[in-house]
């Protein structure tokens, strides 16, 4: 009977035991599940970041890879958006391979029409910073663009200094509306 008793009593502190136990695993479990659909949540988005950006490179290829051309810079429109700054590139052309262009869809932006092209900076940079991409951006006199077949934007200052990257005419942030109303308030030369 005494053994009845210690084994019913041990069945006892085993239950009791295990009820206290109890929340501290609940919480366990639920804090693991919550981390591990954050996490699969993460990978979700990186990779449809990823798609994006390579269907976007693809789309700007194939948009563009058979545009040249070269001009004067009438003005860069700069856009804060976020706490980064964005701009708009107004260019007088002195060649150009085609007549006109209007392209705006999810990925990128341009129109060439009455030997004017406009098209979008992507990123110049935060509010606060300028870096040496921003300064040849909003510094530049003239710009070539695919003029090597790199597919390369480049950017010349006055005193003849280049910077050159791969071309991105990318539409974020800007509204199709937006850039029509842009495109409506050309700033001309005026020499």
């Amino acid at each position: 009977m005494q053994t009845i008793y210690k084994f019913m009593e041990k069945e006892q502190l085993t239950k009791e035991a295990s009820q206290k136990g109890t929340p501290t695993f609940r919480f366990f479990l639920i804090f693991s599940l919550m981390f591990i659909l954050w996490i699969a949540l993460v990978c979700r988005m990186l990779i449809q970041d990823s798609k994006f950006i390579e269907e976007f490179e693809k789309h700007n290829i194939e948009t563009f890879k058979d545009l040249k051309f070269t001009g004067n810079v009438l003005a860069i429109r700069q856009y804060d958006y976020g706490g980064r700054l964005y701009g708009l590139i107004y260019v007088e052309l002195d060649y150009c391979n085609i007549d006109s262009l209007y392209v705006f869809d999810k990925y990128v932006c341009m129109s060439i029409s009455n030997n004017i092209a406009v098209f979008p900076t992507n990123i110049i940079s935060t509010t606060d910073t300028y870096d040496q991409r921003s300064k040849a951006i909003l510094n530049a006199k003239y710009v070539m663009v695919n003029m090597d077949n790199k597919m390369q934007t480049v950017y010349k200052d006055a005193e003849g200094n280049k910077f050159a990257e791969d071309f991105d005419f990318r539409s974020l942030p800007f509204k199709e509306k937006q850039f029509i109303k842009a495109l409506h308030n050309i700033p001309y030369a005026d020499n």
